[in-house]
C-alpha cells in the first residue's frame, strides 16, 4: 500500500546524472553556437537598450501624451484614453515609472518582431497555394471521415444540380456590393434562366476585413446597409428567397441573458425575416434554434447531415 500513499521518486544518484547530462549538453551547445547566436541578436539588444533609455529620459507628460494618442487612434474612445492616462500617472506616482518604461520598451520590441515575422508569413499564406493547402488541411483533417463514392445515379443528380449553380467569390466588400447589383441586372433579363434562391455566405466577413477599428465602423455599417437594402429589394421585386449566413460574437459585458450577438448589429438583424442560430450538437449533428420570426415561436431542432440531405437528428 506504500505505492498509493507515497509518490515514487527518482533516486538521487540517477537524478544527479540526469541533471549533469542536461547541463553538459547545454554547455556544449553554448560553447559551439553561443557567440553566433549572441552576435545575431546584438542589433536587437542595442535597439532595446536605446529605446529603454529614450523612454526613461523623455519627459513623462510627452510619453503619456503619445500613449493617449495611440489609444485614441486605436479605439476612438475617450474613456479608454482617460483610463490609460490615469493608469500611467498612478504608475509614476507610486515610483514605478522606470520599471514601466522598461516593460513598455520590451513589449514594443516584441510587437515589432511579431510584425516583422508575421506580415511576410501572412503574405506568403495568401499568395501561395501550397501554404493555404497546408493550413486548410491541418484544420480540416480531424473532421474528415471516409465516405462511400457516389453511384452513377447520385453522380448524375449532383452534376445536374451543380450545373444550375452560379458562384461568385468577391475579394473585398466593394466587389460583394457589385455582385449584388449584377444579380439585379441578371434577374431583369427575361431570356436568362430564372433565379429562385440567392445564398450569401459569411455576409459580413469582407466588410470586417476592409473596415477595421471603431474609426471605420460608421462607414462599414453604411456600406453594409446599402448592400442589404439592395438585396432585400431584389427579393421583394423578383420573389427570390435570400439565405444569409453570418458569424456571431460573445459580449463579455452581458451578465444576464444570451451573450451571443450577431456581427453587423441591428443593420443586419432588423432586415432578416427569420433568424436561425446554428451550433454543434454532437457528432454529425447541428442544433438549429429559431431566434426571431414574425409568425413562429422560438424553438429548437436537431438536424443531421447525411448522404440523402438534411434529416431529423433526434
Amino acid at each position: 500500500m506504500e505505492f498509493f500513499t507515497k509518490f515514487p521518486v527518482m533516486e538521487r544518484s540517477a537524478l544527479a546524472e540526469f541533471r549533469k547530462s542536461i547541463d553538459f549538453a547545454f554547455r556544449d551547445f553554448s560553447r559551439a553556437y553561443g557567440d553566433g547566436i549572441e552576435s545575431f541578436f546584438d542589433p536587437l539588444l542595442y535597439f532595446l537598450v536605446w529605446l529603454e533609455k529614450l523612454m526613461m529620459n523623455s519627459p513623462w507628460p510627452i510619453i503619456i501624451g503619445i500613449i493617449c494618442g495611440l489609444a485614441w487612434l486605436a479605439s476612438k474612445s475617450w474613456k479608454l484614453v482617460l483610463g490609460a492616462a490615469i493608469s500611467f500617472f498612478l504608475i509614476g506616482y507610486f515610483g514605478m515609472w522606470k520599471d514601466c518604461m522598461a516593460t513598455v520598451a520590451i513589449i514594443t520590441v516584441g510587437v515589432i518582431i511579431c510584425m516583422a515575422v508575421g506580415i511576410p508569413v501572412g503574405i506568403l499564406m495568401a499568395r501561395f497555394a501550397f501554404a493555404m493547402v497546408i493550413t486548410l488541411y491541418e484544420r480540416s483533417l480531424p473532421s474528415i471521415e471516409p465516405t462511400e463514392p457516389l453511384n452513377e445515379e447520385e453522380e448524375e443528380k449532383a452534376l445536374a444540380i451543380l450545373d444550375k449553380l452560379k458562384v461568385y467569390k468577391p475579394d473585398n466588400a466593394g466587389q460583394q456590393v457589385m455582385v449584388g447589383e449584377e444579380l439585379g441586372k441578371e434577374l431583369r433579363d427575361e431570356t436568362a434562366e430564372p433565379i429562385r434562391l440567392i445564398i450569401i455566405d459569411s455576409m459580413t466577413s469582407e466588410f470586417r476585413m476592409d473596415f477595421s477599428g471603431r474609426g471605420e465602423l460608421g462607414e462599414r455599417q453604411q456600406l453594409l446597409k446599402k448592400h442589404i437594402k439592395h438585396v432585400s429589394r431584389i427579393a421583394e421585386i423578383y420573389n427570390v428567397a435570400v439565405l444569409i449566413t453570418n458569424q456571431v460574437m460573445v459580449s463579455p459585458s452581458v451578465m444576464f441573458g444570451d451573450p451571443v450577438k450577431p456581427i453587423g448589429g441591428t443593420t443586419l438583424g432588423h432586415t432578416s425575416t427569420h433568424r436561425i442560430y446554428l451550433r454543434k450538437g454532437g457528432k454529425d449533428k447541428i442544433v438549429a434554434k429559431l431566434v426571431d420570426s414574425p409568425n413562429n415561436a422560438q424553438n429548437e431542432a436537431v438536424l443531421s447531415l447525411t448522404r440523402s440531405g438534411v434529416e431529423n437528428g433526434e
